[in-house]
C-alpha cells in the first residue's frame, strides 16, 4: 500500500545550483498473506490428576507443560522436497505427573510486510539539465533540517527562450538529514 506525503515547496540545490521547486516523499510496501500456527488461547485442559493446563494469555507459552522434540518416521510417500524419511513432532507432558497432553493451536492468516521501498521525487525550475544526468541534491525548507541525496534527472520541460527548464528528479536511494547550513565551500560546511 503506497504512502505519499503531499508535495512541499522548497529550495532545491542541484549540484550546488539553487532552484525553486517542490518535493514529495513516498513509501511503497509489498505485503503477503502467510498462514501461521498460533496458540488457541481458548484451549483449557485438566489432566486425569486434575492439573490445569492452558496457554498463557500474554506470552502464548505453556507454563505447566514440558515440551520435547521427537523424530517420527514417515511413510516416505509425501514427495515433499527435501524429505528425509522423518519429521519432527513436539510432544507435551505435565510437569508434575508426566501425563501426555495435546494443546490446541489454530491456523490463522497474517498479512505481513515483505519489502519496503522508500522513494522521493522533486520538480524544480532553473537552469537546463538534460534527462539522464545523475545529480547531487540538497532540499532546504525554512526551519527544517536539510535533506540530501542523489537523484536521476528523469524529465526536463525546456523553455529555450529563457534557457530554463522544469526539471523532474527521481531519488536514487533514501534521503539523508543534517542540520541546515548556510553555505558549503570546498567540501567544508
Amino acid at each position: 500500500m503506497p504512502t505519499v506525503k503531499s508535495p512541499r515547496v522548497a529550495t532545491i540545490l542541484i549540484d550546488g545550483t539553487r532552484y525553486l521547486g517542490q518535493f514529495e516523499l513516498g513509501t511503497d510496501e509489498e505485503r503477503m498473506d502467510f498462514k501461521v500456527s498460533e496458540p488457541d488461547l481458548s484451549w483449557v485442559f485438566t489432566d486425569t490428576h486434575k492439573h490445569l493446563h492452558a496457554f498463557d494469555s500474554f506470552s502464548g507459552e505453556l507454563p505447566t507443560l514440558r515440551k520435547i522434540s521427537a523424530r517420527v518416521m514417515c511413510e516416505g510417500d509425501c514427495e515433499a522436497e527435501g524429505c528425509e524419511g522423518f519429521f519432527e513432532e513436539f510432544r507435551f507432558f505435565c510437569r508434575i505427573c508426566e501425563e501426555r497432553v495435546h494443546p490446541e493451536w489454530k491456523v490463522v492468516t497474517r498479512n505481513q510486510k515483505v519489502s519496503e521501498l522508500h522513494w522521493w521525487r522533486a520538480t524544480a525550475r532553473g537552469p537546463i539539465i538534460m534527462p539522464g544526468a545523475h545529480v547531487s541534491v540538497v532540499i532546504q525548507q525554512e526551519g527544517m533540517a536539510d535533506r540530501f541525496g542523489v537523484a536521476w534527472v528523469t524529465g526536463a520541460d525546456i523553455d529555450f527562450s529563457e534557457k530554463k527548464a522544469e526539471i523532474t528528479l527521481d531519488g536514487s536511494g533514501r534521503l539523508g538529514f543534517r542540520p541546515a547550513v548556510k553555505s558549503t565551500k570546498g567540501g567544508q560546511s
